[in-house]
């Protein structure tokens, strides 16, 4: 080979400072590439990543919320059906002798003799009456116990606001009566009627 061939196969001086040059421009190329469009891309797609990230979360909480919210109905539903079963009709106040005599025969169908049953002067409100009731009476203590628990059975719309039982010696002093005083609210219609008097 002649030298001027090995010249131009074999890099001299120049040629390394050119090709220095050109990768010099290469980089300066390839950086200017990355800033504007390789790292856009990569922050957008990290963008969409957390975007895609928060919208699955929301989606959760949305989902969470909307179970509780059914959850939270299912209840509302189910309390509003118990207390359509528990809706009392008040009787008219006009009534009250009629309810006297149905709470005597319910003490006498349990065993308990009243001594006494007593209404006492209405109270009158705007939805409703109330009247209260002395009661007292004795019997034996299963006849007493199931009288309260048939009147709480019978009429809910008599509360008992007071109770006292005692054991008392029947004459024969074969086994013990129980005594009873009772005070009862019966709630009726609003009074249309005069009240009921001592």
């Amino acid at each position: 080979m002649s030298a001027s061939v090995l010249r131009r196969v074999l890099p001299g001086r120049h040629t390394v400072v050119v090709d220095g040059a050109a990768l010099a421009a290469i980089a300066l190329v390839s950086a200017a590439v990355y800033f504007v469009s390789v790292r856009p891309y990569n922050d957008a797609v990290e963008e969409a990543r957390a975007m895609e990230a928060a919208v699955a979360d929301a989606e959760a909480a949305l989902s969470k919320l909307t179970d509780d919210t059914d959850r939270v109905r299912k209840s509302l539903q189910a309390a509003q059906e118990q207390v359509s079963r528990l809706r009392v009709t008040l009787d008219p106040i006009s009534k009250a002798n009629a309810r006297l005599a149905a709470v005597a025969d319910l003490a006498a169908a349990q065993g308990v003799a009243l001594a006494r049953i007593q209404p006492f002067e209405v109270q009158s409100g705007a939805r409703f009456a109330a009247m209260p009731i002395k009661l007292e009476g004795r019997g034996q203590w299963s006849g007493v116990t199931g009288f309260i628990a048939a009147m709480h059975e019978r009429f809910p719309d008599v509360a008992v606001v007071g109770l006292k039982l005692g054991a008392q010696e029947t004459a024969s002093g074969r086994g013990a009566m129980t005594s009873l005083e009772c005070d009862l609210v019966w709630y009726a219609g609003p009074a249309s009627a005069a009240p009921v008097k001592d």
